[in-house]
């Protein structure tokens, strides 16, 4: 889970370095493009902007849901080990049956 964390780590820096990127572009596009067509390409760029946006939003969410995730299975695996451990070094030789 640890190396999946890190993929969506990643994706989700990537996403964001992309956003910014696209609306500096939108920018440039803006102060150069008047007229209609300039109105209707920026209306679309902030639509497919604000998609973006959203999906960066979702992927984030999905990479601290993982992280908690990661943190209660972690804590869990070591108070089961610590467990384990005790009962194991207070458990008796078994007794064999007699006859047996």
């Amino acid at each position: 889970m640890a190396g999946s964390i890190n993929v969506h780590l990643s994706a989700l820096e990537g996403v964001g370095l992309t956003y910014g990127e696209m609306q500096q572009l939108a920018e440039q596009a803006e102060a150069g493009w008047k007229g209609q067509a300039g109105q209707n390409f920026k209306h679309a760029l902030d639509a497919w902007l604000a998609n973006y946006k959203k999906v960066h939003e979702y992927v984030d969410l999905m990479n601290q849901k993982m992280n908690a995730h990661l943190k209660t299975t972690t804590q869990t695996h070591e108070a089961t080990s610590q467990a384990t451990a005790t009962l194991a070094s207070g458990s008796m030789e078994p007794i064999g049956l007699a006859g047996f």
